[in-house]
């Protein structure tokens, strides 16, 4: 029986979000359990959720549909959850609930350099599945933020957003001049344009790219730790 054939109506449709927050329902159990910390709540929801997309043709293609689809991923993610209580559970004992504290005989410095390593690597891990799950649209957003936030564009940038046009994308983005904001969106008009035939003007692609830019800072400031901008959003995507 064909995988299409064991899914019906909406269930065959599961959006991003709806896996999100299956995962979330799941993980909020082991956290109400004790047996996953609160403080790794957005982590091990990321983890297991990047792991779902990585695997959910082979998820899906075992599916025997004697439940709802729903019913089948919340079992995955019980399967997911335990592996991960089983990897990380000797490290989250051995963590302090003050992960930051320091002792007085260390080099004060030398932590500071190693927590703000530490806090810049999660939070590009944590940009980097935003921008691989953010509804389909994670390779254009990345390509237009770079160009927007003037961070030099790579091949790569473009063929994930486009492989056919490539080369018209990469003159836009590389050789046309740019003396005002108004150039960059109008610019990337063009770029619409010619990718996805659909005729908008600059202010459109403001308005959009903007409205993602800010979504992704509120979502990446949700773990209530984090304090971004646009500016230090930019930042996080020149390390990338």
């Amino acid at each position: 029986m064909k995988i299409d054939s064991l899914f019906g109506g909406e269930e065959k449709l599961l959006s991003i979000e709806q896996i999100k927050d299956l995962a979330e329902r799941v993980v909020v159990k082991y956290i109400a359990s004790t047996a996953i910390p609160s403080r790794e709540k957005s982590d091990v929801v990321m983890a297991i959720v990047e792991k779902f997309l990585q695997n959910r043709h082979k998820i899906d293609k075992v599916f025997e549909g004697r439940s709802k689809i729903t019913t089948y991923y919340i079992a995955v993610f019980n399967r997911m959850c335990c592996e991960v209580i089983r990897k990380e559970q000797k490290h989250w004992h051995a963590v302090k609930d003050n992960e930051f504290e320091t002792h007085q005989q260390e080099d004060s410095t030398s932590v500071f350099e190693t927590e703000k390593n530490v806090v810049i690597k999660d939070e590009l891990k944590r940009l980097n599945c935003l921008m691989q799950i953010y509804n389909g649209q994670g390779a254009k957003i990345n390509l237009f933020a770079r160009y927007y936030f003037r961070i030099p564009v790579t091949p790569d940038d473009i063929h994930g957003y486009c492989q056919h046009h490539s080369d018209d994308i990469f003159h836009i983005v590389s050789n046309v001049p740019v003396n005002n904001q108004a150039d960059i969106f109008n610019n990337l008009a063009q770029v619409i344009s010619i990718v996805e035939g659909k005729q908008v003007k600059g202010d459109a692609v403001r308005m959009w790219l903007h409205k993602r830019l800010d979504a992704i800072v509120n979502r990446i400031n949700m773990n209530g730790v984090s304090n971004h901008t646009r500016e230090s959003l930019k930042t996080l995507m020149e390390m990338r």
